[in-house]
């Protein structure tokens, strides 16, 4: 097959014209001083926009098959300019189909699929609470209240039938803290200070007479909260929703904390902050049960003689 290459001067551009332009089956190649157009049979296979000491070289390597390709150009330029090459698209015979693309059902999912955030915290008011959850929440009171057997003097510890009595009594309010389905603490509070077998009712109502006349004096009695959220928002909510409750009655709080609570959670602290989200809060040490040992390792003089 006989190959037909032929280039012609098409016009003169202006010297600041650098740009290719492809039209059909020919390209004008624009550079400072001439335009070229390069044609092969029907199709353009090439194309510069160079100096005509390129067109030289390419006249120079053509293949004894070509024939004479004419030349009517004008003088070699020095100036050099950018090139332009083109290369015609691939057709494909027997073209291949794309993939499918992945079902939804077996993607891996993002990283929040596969690591869900556990259901936020909510708490609920309850008066009286029996049957399973009140056993639910007596395994939790014996996993948190335990431990202290051995690191405080007072008996923390209720028996089983006083705390199912104590969860069923509606005089005493029941602050359950739930993620999702399960309850993950437990807050008691009453006002009813003769269900609270700890105080002396007498002395908070002569030293509170104003707060005892409204029926403002709260006691809260319970406080917990499970392991797994102690270091979460569960305890703090907790905490605030529970005074929340006097609060609303313009009341007083009254709860007490063993040595080791208080210093291990930093309690007095841990008051201060939870007071002052409410106006004209104050927290102060009403009393302290203190706790004395005397070791004894010999008896009296006097009793030795005998």
């Amino acid at each position: 097959m006989q190959r037909h290459l032929r280039a012609v001067p098409v016009g003169r551009s202006t010297p600041t014209s650098k740009q290719s332009v492809v039209t059909g089956g020919e390209c004008s190649c624009a550079s400072s001083n001439r335009a070229w157009t390069v044609e092969e049979g029907s199709t353009t296979v090439l194309v510069w926009s160079t100096t005509v000491d390129f067109m030289d070289e390419r006249l120079a390597e053509r293949t004894p098959h070509q024939p004479a390709i004419e030349r009517r150009m004008a003088p070699p330029s020095p100036m050099l300019h950018p090139s332009a090459f083109l290369v015609p698209p691939v057709v494909r015979s027997n073209p291949q189909p794309l993939p499918p693309p992945v079902p939804p059902a077996t993607r891996t999912g993002s990283i929040l699929d596969r690591h869900p955030v556990a259901p936020p915290i909510s708490i609920t008011h309850e008066r009286s609470i029996t049957g399973e959850l009140a056993q639910e929440l007596w395994g939790a009171y014996l996993e948190n209240l335990e431990p202290l057997a051995e690191v405080a003097v007072l008996r923390h510890l209720d028996s089983h039938e006083e705390m199912l009595a104590q969860f069923a009594n509606p005089r005493i309010l029941k602050l359950v803290a739930w993620q999702g389905a399960r309850p993950v603490g437990l807050g008691m509070v009453t006002n009813s200070l003769e269900d609270v077998a700890e105080i002396s009712p007498a002395f908070l109502r002569v030293k509170y007479p104003e707060h005892a006349a409204r029926n403002a004096i709260y006691v809260g009695m319970l406080m917990m909260v499970s392991p797994d959220q102690r270091s979460h928002t569960a305890f703090s909510r907790l905490y605030l929703e529970l005074w929340q409750v006097p609060a609303r009655a313009g009341g007083i709080l009254v709860f007490d904390v063993c040595d080791f609570n208080r210093e291990t959670f930093g309690v007095d602290e841990m008051s201060r902050r939870i007071a002052s989200n409410f106006a004209r809060s104050s927290v102060e040490v009403l009393d302290r049960q203190t706790w004395y040992v005397a070791h004894l390792p010999e008896p009296l003089l006097d009793e030795r003689r005998r």
